[in-house]
């Protein structure tokens, strides 16, 4: 990660915005970490060891976490901004998925997101995120999904589950 930040830095001469994907890192900066460890329809990580949390976790939010402290001294400078890549997953739908440490490290993701918000727009620098659904790719078919799961799951009718979360927006209250 810090190859990264530095090898901007060297071709660019500065960094105005991290993002951050799993695949790719546009200099603007947006992360975008994803992965999990088991497939989805062979059973519940929930009922295995910790390695599989350890690693979503890790690669989820962690590595969320460093590269945006590596980032921020140079955000400073231009007042730049972070957008990370999460989820839908880490809302209300995502035990639907079947990925349940794959869920809990993107809603962890979202949270640093708010955290890192918080904190550093005091220097200038704005942290934002976006969560996509889940999207019909190699990756989720290697998974076991097949394109009609990945349609329903984005449907309307996934959204009325047990286990929901309704954020409240009230800003920052002194």
């Amino acid at each position: 990660m810090k190859r990264t930040i530095d090898e901007t830095l060297q071709k660019f001469g500065r960094l105005d915005v991290l993002f951050f994907g799993q695949e790719w890192i546009l200099i603007a900066q947006v992360n975008n970490a994803g992965g999990s460890t088991t497939t989805a329809l062979e059973g519940s990580e929930l009922d295995g060891d910790l390695s599989g949390y350890d690693y979503a976790m890790d690669l989820n939010a962690k590595s969320v976490l460093r590269l945006c402290q590596l980032a921020f001294p140079h955000l400073i400078q231009a007042k730049g901004e972070i957008v990370n890549v999460g989820s839908v997953a880490g809302g209300k739908n995502g035990s639907t998925l079947g990925f349940p440490f794959y869920s809990v490290a993107k809603a962890a993701q979202d949270q640093l997101t708010r955290n890192l918000a918080i904190h550093y727009i005091s220097k200038g620098v704005r942290v934002n995120s976006v969560s996509p659904g889940a999207i019909s790719t190699n990756i989720m078919q290697k998974h076991g999904f097949t394109d009609e799961m990945v349609k329903k799951n984005n449907s309307h009718a996934a959204h009325n589950l047990l286990g929901g979360h309704l954020p409240l927006h009230c800003g920052l209250c002194k």
